[in-house]
């Protein structure tokens, strides 16, 4: 029974700490389904470091993957030169998305998965990159 007075005080203490203004408009901040996945933290770890070697102007990969801007336009809704009906980034959908089929090695993939030649990215590589994808693919 006490235990349960308490409830609503440890619930203001709780408030109190963590600097609640009480008007409910930290809730969004603390509830934002994004994961933290940016274009930016991706080409950082991943595009620039894996994919550019190739995917660069001049380079073998038909698209430059090089910086943010290059792998924006190069990727987010265009369609894919080897399944045209297929985008590369369908936004908000990356169980549609070319990209995705490549980096997971799917067998309705044309050609050869990427990265060519291996390693194959990791399951968190693979994760940040459908995280992105499925918020929107932001710039």
């Amino acid at each position: 029974m006490k235990a349960r007075a308490l409830t609503p005080l440890v619930w203001v203490l709780a408030a109190a700490t963590l600097g609640c203004p009480g008007d409910g408009s930290l809730i969004p901040d603390m509830m934002d389904p994004m994961t933290g996945t940016t274009l930016a933290s991706l080409q950082n770890d991943i595009f620039t470091p894996i994919c550019a070697p190739c995917h660069q102007p001049g380079g073998i990969g038909p698209m430059p993957l090089d910086n943010e801007a290059n792998t924006f336009a190069s990727l987010v809704d265009v369609d894919s030169i080897e399944i045209p009906t297929i985008k590369r980034v369908a936004r908000g959908n990356s169980e549609d998305s070319y990209l995705v089929w490549k980096i997971e090695a799917r067998p309705t993939i044309l050609f050869d998965p990427m990265p060519l030649g291996g390693p194959m990215l990791s399951q968190a590589e693979i994760d940040s990159i459908r995280d992105w994808i499925d918020s929107g693919a932001p710039p």
